[in-house]
C-alpha cells in the first residue's frame, strides 16, 4: 500500500506503508519529537552542543539531540535517487547546514559547517546501508520493487534497485566487505562514539582528557577487567614500555601524557585521516606536530631544571610579594583587566584578556615570556591578532543575542500595546452601541405613547396591532436591539 506526497522539488512521491491490520515491525522512524520540546522549553530556541576545534564530532550532553536532528534533517533533504552522499545537491546540503546552525548555538564557522556535514555524510552512508540490507531480503527485481520501504519514494527506491544490482555497486560491496573485516578496533561502549566517551571522562577541574594509552584501556576492557582481545593488550603494554623508558630520561614534573600520546602513534600507526583507536574525529599529527611535542617536552624540561635552580616563587608561603617590583606588576596587570572589563560585553573569556594586558606589561624577551618561564612562548603577532579576534568574536556574538532579546521583548510590547488598544476600542464600542439602544428604546416608547394618544384616528385593527408590538418582548423594536 502507497501514500503519495510532494517532495522539495515538487514532484509527486510515493511512500510506502503498511496494508491494513498489518502493524510494522520495528523501532519505527526517528522523527526528533524530544528535540522540538526541548527546543521550546530554551531561553533563546537554541539547544548547547560542543565541537572541539581540534576534531570533527559533536560531544557533551547536547551530542544525542544534535545526532538525532541532523539525522531528521538529512531524512528530509538529502534524496537517495544518486549514488553516493556526493551527488546530493549543494543545495541540500545548504539546507541540512543552515538548519543545524539554527537549531543549535554553534558559531557560524567553517569548522562547524565541516563537521556537520561530515556527520551528515555518516548519516547518510548509515541510511543507504540499512536500505541494501532491505534489498538483499528478498530474490527477485520484482519482488524488491512490490516491497518498498517506508523511508524512500518510489523514485528513489527504482533507483536505488538498479543501482543495487549493477556491477560497480557489487564490486564496491565486496571490497567494503573485505575491508570490514580487516577492521582491528572496535569499542565496547555502544552507540557512543571515540570521542563522546573521551569528552565525558575528561577531568572535571581542568578540562583534560585522557591521553590515548588510558583511553585505549577505557574502549576495549571489558567490566571484568580482561582485554577485548590479546592483540589489544599487547599493543598497550608496548605503549606502557616506551613510556617508562622515557619517562627514566627526562626531568620529575614533565607532562607524561604528551609522552604518552607520542608513543601511542608510534606503535599504532597512523591511518589516512584519523588515528588508530582514537575514532574519526581525531586527526593524525604531521610531522610539524610531532617535532611541536618533542619542542613541548624539551621545553618543560627547561623550565623545570630553571625552577629547581631558582627554588622560589613570586609569592612566599606566608603570603608576601618576594619584592615590591613583582607585586607592582601584579597590580598593574588587575587594573588593566578591570578597565578593559568595564568596556567588554558580560561573558567574554577574562583570561584571554589578563594574558593579553600581562604580556603587554611584562614584555616579551627574545624566546620568552617575562614571569612564565622557558617553556612558555611569546605571542606572535598572528596571535595576538588570533586573540583579538577571539575576543571580538565573543563580544559579537553577546551583543547578537542581546540584540535578539531586546528584539523579542519589543514585540511582546507592541502586542500587549495592540491588546490593550483593542481593549480600549471595544469598550468605546460597547458604551456607544448601549447609549445608542436606550435612545432608540426611548424614542420607540415616545412613538407608541403619541400613537396611544392618537387612537380614536386609527381604526381598531392597526390599534390593535401596535398595541401588541410595545406589550411583546419578541416583536417590540426595543427588545430587537437588545438581543443584537
Amino acid at each position: 500500500m502507497t501514500n503519495v506526497h510532494t517532495n522539495n522539488a515538487g514532484t509527486a512521491d510515493v511512500i510506502a506503508t503498511p496494508p491494513p491490520g498489518q502493524k510494522r515491525k520495528g523501532r519505527g522512524k526517528t522523527r526528533g519529537l524530544s528535540v522540538q520540546k526541548k527546543l521550546k522549553k530554551s531561553v533563546n530556541g537554541k539547544l548547547k552542543v560542543t565541537i572541539p576545534p581540534d576534531r570533527m564530532v559533536a560531544v557533551g550532553p547536547g551530542a544525542k539531540d544534535f545526532v538525532t536532528e541532523l539525522s531528521v534533517t538529512v531524512l528530509h533533504n538529502a534524496r537517495h535517487d544518486v549514488k553516493n552522499w556526493k551527488g546530493v545537491s549543494d543545495l541540500a546540503k545548504d539546507r541540512i547546514v543552515a538548519h543545524m546552525l539554527d537549531t543549535f548555538q554553534l558559531p557560524d564557522i567553517q569548522h562547524n559547517r565541516d563537521t556537520i556535514l561530515q556527520t551528515a555524510k555518516n548519516l547518510y552512508r548509515y541510511r543507504r546501508s540499512r536500505l541494501h540490507d532491505h534489498f538483499k531480503k528478498f530474490a527477485t527485481k520484482e519482488v524488491r520493487l512490490q516491497n518498498m520501504p517506508s523511508q524512500v519514494s518510489e523514485a528513489e527506491w527504482k533507483f536505488l534497485v538498479e543501482y543495487f544490482n549493477s556491477d560497480d555497486f557489487k564490486k564496491m560491496s565486496e571490497r567494503n566487505k573485505s575491508n570490514k573485516a580487516k577492521q582491528e578496533v572496535n569499542h565496547i561502549c555502544g552507540r557512543k562514539s571515540f570521542q563522546a566517551v573521551s569528552f565525558e571522562a575528561r577531568d572535571t577541574n581542568t578540562g583534560k582528557e585522557p591521553n590515548f594509552q588510558k583511553f585505549w584501556e577505557m574502549t576495549l576492557v571489558n567490566s571484568n577487567g580482561h582485554w577485548v582481545n590479546d592483540a589489544f593488550a599487547e599493543v598497550n603494554d608496548k605503549v606502557k614500555e616506551e613510556v617508562a623508558e622515557q619517562i627514566q630520561e627526562i626531568e620529575e614534573g614533565t607532562d607524561v601524557d604528551l609522552i604518552a600520546n607520542a608513543a601511542f602513534m608510534q606503535i599504532m600507526r597512523e591511518k589516512a585521516g584519523y588515528v588508530r583507536g582514537q575514532g574519526l574525529g581525531v586527526k593524525p599529527a604531521s610531522r610539524r606536530s610531532r617535532d611541536e611535542i618533542q619542542e613541548q617536552l624539551e621545553a618543560q624540561q627547561k623550565e623545570i631544571e630553571e625552577e629547581r635552580r631558582k627554588r622560589e616563587t613570586h609569592v612566599n608561603s606566608n603570603g608576601h610579594w618576594v619584592n615590591d617590583a613583582f607585586a607592582e606588576v601584579n597590580d598593574k596587570v588587575k587594573e588593566e583587566v578591570a578597565e578593559q572589563i568595564q568596556e567588554i560585553e558580560e561573558g567574554t573569556d577574562v583570561d584571554l584578556i589578563a594574558n593579553a594586558a600581562f604580556m603587554q606589561i611584562m614584555r616579551e624577551k627574545a624566546g620568552y615570556v617575562r614571569g612564565q618561564g622557558s617553556g612558555v612562548k611569546p605571542a606572535s603577532r598572528r596571535s595576538r591578532d588570533e586573540i583579538q579576534e577571539q575576543l571580538e568574536a565573543q563580544q559579537k556574538e553577546i551583543e547578537e543575542e542581546r540584540r535578539k532579546r531586546e528584539s523579542l521583548e519589543r514585540k511582546l510590547i507592541e502586542v500587549k500595546n495592540q491588546l490593550e488598544e483593542e481593549w480600549r476600542s471595544r469598550e468605546v464600542m460597547e458604551t456607544s452601541l448601549v447609549r445608542e439602544q436606550k435612545l432608540l428604546k426611548e424614542g420607540v416608547m415616545a412613538l407608541v405613547s403619541h400613537m396611544q394618544r392618537s387612537m380614536n384616528g386609527l381604526p381598531a385593527a392597526i390599534f390593535n396591532i401596535i398595541n401588541n408590538s410595545t406589550g411583546s418582548d419578541e416583536a417590540s423594536p426595543t427588545s430587537l436591539v437588545d438581543k443584537n
